[in-house]
């Protein structure tokens, strides 16, 4: 954001008087033709928390204000939280009354204000005073008709929003039990009825095949590409020509092999290893997609509609078309393919001597899985594939350096999180047949360490040269939140003198694999710590205890890694000037922006489905008992994770024996001196009381709690 810093200073200024965005650009002396570029920071700025607007549009520091900005949480029953972006200055999320939400919804950004510091489940209690910004305006439901023609849609999940009546509307013929979309009209106040329209039908709310439209819709992700955008991607080539290959490095002759998910069809990155006399050249080529989606194309305007290619468990739905992200982008075996290649030289230590960038072109040798080059490595036998010596000495240097990158990042304080993961596998009809966990094993992290060693390598080049482009940031904690943590892993037995110490918390989630409370302890450090986003502005990513880093390796997928190849492509070309430099500048803060609200929709959809899917799974599976981890104490009850699911459950207080009192130090819940303690990473055994697919809530039953080993 390259007018935050001034605007930041204005605000801050102890005389200064709430002005408008027009105003304050012309008190900073801001020019017309940089007028948007300064709205985008300001816009940024809000959604961020970071400034506030008044009553007339009048911009302010969210303390003088009195505002807290934050993302509402609505419960089932009503009520909701402001959970603040600012945790140095607001700790506690903010009780809001039904009532007092004005006509905001669940996942709306809101400015809030206090109006008691101690109000409801002991935290402060507040009302919404103006909506940033709505999460969305459509909405999926289920359709129940009335006599007298229209009828209600009663709403998927756990939005605020329950119900919303429809007219009768000519044309739609949506029938009592189906799923529809409907588009808000009018939106509720104080707990009155939202009123809309449908505006597509998807099918029976019974039949599993449903399940994923409704997803697509819910979260308004693009799925049907534009009919300009299809022959745009049509009329790229099918092959690479030998006039496309001028003026690269050409590596056809070099052994490369990409190593990917079994059911991967889009490769935007492959490697190559030399073992050299003092340690190793390594060679990292990412397809080179901007040389077919170039900078105000449609298939460039596509990516930015989309921001990313969503991976929902039943169907991919890429950024760009098929025939670029599956054809001539995609780094196929034995075909020669457009690339960018980082050339990285190391020494035995692991430590990076030199590095070199070019626009290249590469014929892939071998297309492996993770599970046949895991095969190798442990000295088996790889299925499906027939792999020469060439091949296989290239697996084992690359291991080899890989494990020693490993070791030297968590020397560096990588902070490596172990969160469980599940794969479904189903049938024909979208019906879940099995849920498995994955695993993440040595050709996972041998491709995840080559990769980070790019993006960094590739970002600091930027910023060295002082490139403008897209940095993936990661802020570090704020002491409130690190103090906060360390109360909780002491409260879990662990002993920590400073949690800001990397090495601390790095032996503590080594201590903690493996444990039954594993999960709880990996969810609470990754909460203390901010969310990763997209940003024009020089900060590093705290986790991976990176000082510059970007996302650069998955352009096919990714659009700010495209966005990076296309800076990257000017500035190797020759064509960066100064005036390109202003230009990209002026768009970078809006294009962070959007990406990062448009990653995090597509994470939510991808969790939403793979609920959705569980929770049908476990419909007709629900019978006995199940072992899970508390992973939430409130003050109303306790939610458990499945184990084996990643699937929360919730139990009522009123289901739980004796006189429950919550503990908000502790994170627990008791009934006495000598009674019941229920508390964060305990063990339970509990059982499937109800399931309710449309507002996506699993109940569940407590049977016993379990002894804590160790």
């Amino acid at each position: 954001m390259p007018y935050a810093p001034e605007i930041a200073k204005e605000l801050s200024r102890r005389n200064y008087a709430p002005l408008t965005d027009k105003q304050l650009a012309q008190k900073l002396g801001i020019p017309d033709d940089r007028f948007e570029a300064f709205e985008a920071s300001l816009k940024s700025m809000e959604y961020q928390g970071r400034v506030v607007r008044e009553k007339g549009g009048r911009y302010n520091l969210p303390k003088r204000a009195g505002l807290v900005v934050g993302s509402l949480d609505v419960a089932k029953s009503g009520f909701g939280f402001v959970v603040p972006l600012d945790r140095d200055r607001h700790r506690d999320d903010i009780y809001i009354a039904q009532q007092d939400m004005l006509s905001a919804t669940d996942g709306d950004l809101v400015a809030a204000s206090i109006t008691k510091k101690k109000g409801r489940f002991g935290q402060p209690s507040g009302r919404v005073e103006y909506i940033v910004k709505r999460n969305r305006v459509n909405f999926v439901g289920t359709f129940e008709a009335s006599d007298g023609g229209g009828g209600r849609v009663l709403v998927d999940g756990s939005s605020a929003i329950r119900e919303i009546a429809v007219p009768r509307i000519e044309g739609i013929l949506a029938q009592t039990g189906e799923k529809v979309v409907v588009e808000i009209q009018s939106w509720p106040r104080a707990g009155g009825v939202a009123s809309g329209e449908i505006i597509e039908v998807l099918g029976p709310a019974s039949d599993p095949t449903t399940d994923t439209l409704s997803v697509i819709r819910e979260f308004d992700l693009s799925y049907e590409f534009k009919s300009e955008t299809l022959r745009a991607a049509e009329s790229t080539p099918e092959r690479v020509s030998d006039k496309d290959i001028e003026g690269r490095l050409d590596l056809r002759d070099r052994t490369v092999i990409t190593i990917d998910p079994v059911h991967a069809r889009d490769f935007d990155d492959a490697i190559s290893i030399k073992r050299t006399a003092d340690g190793w050249l390594l060679g990292i080529h990412i397809a080179d997609v901007s040389e077919y989606a170039c900078v105000g194309s449609a298939l460039d305007e596509e990516a930015t509609r989309r921001g990313t290619s969503v991976y929902l468990p039943t169907k991919v739905i890429p950024m760009l078309p098929h025939a670029i992200s599956n054809g001539i982008a995609s780094l196929r075996e034995d075909e020669d393919r457009l690339t960018k290649t980082v050339i990285l030289r190391y020494n035995r230590k692991g430590e990076l001597l030199g590095h070199e960038i070019h626009k290249s072109v590469i014929r892939s040798t071998k297309r492996m899985t993770y599970e046949q080059a895991s095969a190798v490595l442990a000295g088996r036998e790889a299925e499906g594939i027939s792999l020469s010596p060439e091949i296989r000495e290239l697996l084992g240097e690359a291991a080899e350096l890989a494990k020693i990158l490993e070791r030297r990042r968590l020397e560096a304080g990588l902070l490596e999180l172990d969160m469980p993961e599940v794969e479904l596998e189903m049938d024909g009809s979208g019906e879940v047949t099995a849920i498995k966990p994955v695993i993440h094993d040595a050709s996972h992290k041998l491709i995840e360490m080559f990769m980070v060693a790019a993006n960094e390598v590739v970002a600091e080049f930027m910023s060295t040269r002082n490139l403008p482009h897209l940095r993936r940031v990661h802020d570090g904690p704020s002491a409130d939140d690190l103090q906060a943590l360390k109360v909780f892993l002491t409260s879990m037995g662990f002993v920590i003198r400073d949690v800001s110490d990397r090495k601390q918390l790095q032996d503590i989630l080594k201590r903690a694999r493996g444990r039954p409370e594993a999960p709880v302890i990996n969810l609470a450090v990754l909460k203390s710590m901010q969310r990763a986003e997209y940003s024009p502005d020089k900060r590093g990513h705290y986790a991976l205890a990176s000082k510059h880093y970007s996302h650069y390796t998955s352009p096919i997928r990714r659009y700010p890694d495209l966005v990076v190849h296309q800076i990257l492509d000017e500035y190797l070309t020759g064509r960066l000037d100064s005036e390109r430099k202003e230009w990209w500048s002026a768009r970078l803060p809006q294009i962070a922006l959007r990406s990062s609200e448009l990653s995090r929709r597509a994470e939510a959809a991808e969790r939403e489905l793979t609920k959705l899917k569980t929770l049908r799974y476990l419909e007709k599976h629900a019978h006995g008992e199940f072992e899970g981890i508390i992973t939430g104490v409130k003050p109303f009850g306790i939610f458990v994770e499945l184990s084996g699911y990643v699937l929360d459950g919730f139990v009522h207080i009123s289901e739980l024996p004796g006189n429950m009192r919550f503990d908000a130090r502790g994170r627990r819940l008791t009934s006495g001196k000598k009674g019941l303690s229920l508390r964060l990473g305990d063990p339970v055994v509990v059982a499937v009381k109800a399931i309710d697919l449309a507002s996506r809530r699993l109940d569940l039953e407590l049977l016993s709690k379990v002894k804590r080993s160790g």
